[in-house]
């Protein structure tokens, strides 16, 4: 399990999770993974290789929301950022932890979270509606690659939740987040317990 922030004060709260649903307390393993440091990848992939043999799940939950102007006012530096922070440093994340998941049998699964902006055109949105629909097309890349070492892929628009990316969002558009980031882990689960 790994963010920009130490996340070690979740690992009771798996545990009791675990528990009251009948099932064994996981291993768990957090690490620091900030996805704008391009030696944070790597030294998180050989930080779970030294406790696990393998990885069989890996879910990249990165995003950038650049501020919304027209592409004549936007400033290319944002623009990169967002291409960054959304496609390039996902691809490093991806790139990092497939080792440990070819070669070590089948049913592994990579989720990338995507947003509903695949799917948009709004005006002001160009850095970071271009970069949501990299994201599926790059997840559908990893299928088309690696489907075939047994690596089923996933690209999921995560729902209308009130993060602190969506609250950047125009006042009028946080009526629209409404949902629970229990709604998209309840679907991860789902999709990832077993071959569908």
């Amino acid at each position: 399990m790994g963010a920009r922030t130490d996340l070690s004060s979740l690992v009771p709260l798996l545990a009791q999770a675990a528990e009251e649903a009948g099932k064994p307390a996981p291993q768990v393993v957090p690490v620091t993974l900030d996805v704008t440091d391009a030696r944070s990848a790597p030294a998180a992939a050989a930080s779970i290789a030294s406790s696990f043999p393998r990885l069989d799940i890996l879910s990249i939950n990165a995003g950038y929301l650049e501020r919304r102007v027209r592409i004549a006012e936007s400033n290319p530096s944002e623009w990169q950022k967002t291409w960054s922070v959304n496609v390039f440093e996902p691809y490093l994340v991806t790139r990092a932890f497939l080792p440990l998941m070819l070669g070590k049998g089948r049913d592994k699964t990579i989720i990338n979270l995507g947003s509903i902006a695949t799917h948009l055109t709004l005006p002001g949105a160009s850095a970071y509606q271009t970069s949501k629909l990299a994201v599926l097309r790059f997840t559908q890349f990893l299928d088309v690659d690696h489907g075939p070492d047994g690596i089923l892929t996933f690209a999921v628009h995560p729902g209308g939740v009130p993060t602190d990316l969506g609250k950047r969002l125009p006042e009028q558009r946080h009526k629209a987040l409404t949902e629970t980031p229990e709604l998209c882990a309840d679907t991860l689960v789902f999709l990832t317990e077993k071959r569908r």
